[in-house]
């Protein structure tokens, strides 16, 4: 790994400081992959962290991202639509980026573990924003 790959560290960092052009290229970016390679990478990482016996520290890692892709907004105000104004379209770019985020922090956190396929069907949609 060089020093400017991005790292799970890096990551993290950064992701809470996405603004709405990075989350809508994240989107673009994920939409154009490859399926089938998504889902290849997908399984493989899967059975990577169940053999490592890291499943559940990656659903916990997971889980954050996904409370954070819906932090902006408390369900009664999605609901009602009171005050959504800008904090909506924060909100739907989050939730269009998320599966893309997801992947590329399950890509960060097996690092070696997983194939170069793999990792970069995983993490190359967002890599190639925030990278």
């Amino acid at each position: 790994m060089t020093d400017d790959e991005l790292t799970l560290e890096g990551f993290l960092r950064v992701m809470p400081a996405l603004d709405t052009e990075q989350l809508m290229a994240i989107s673009a970016a994920y939409q154009h992959a490859g399926r089938d390679a998504l889902e290849r990478a997908r399984a493989a990482a899967g059975a990577v962290a169940r053999a490592d016996g890291a499943l559940e520290e990656l659903q916990q890692l997971q889980a954050t991202i996904i409370q954070w892709a819906a932090s902006q907004l408390s369900p009664s105000r999605l609901y009602t639509g009171e005050g959504l104004g800008d904090n909506r379209i924060l909100y739907e770019l989050r939730e269009q980026a998320r599966p893309a985020l997801l992947d590329a922090a399950t890509a960060l956190f097996l690092e070696a573990r997983l194939t170069d396929a793999d990792r970069e069907a995983l993490l190359g949609p967002v890599d190639s924003v925030i990278g």
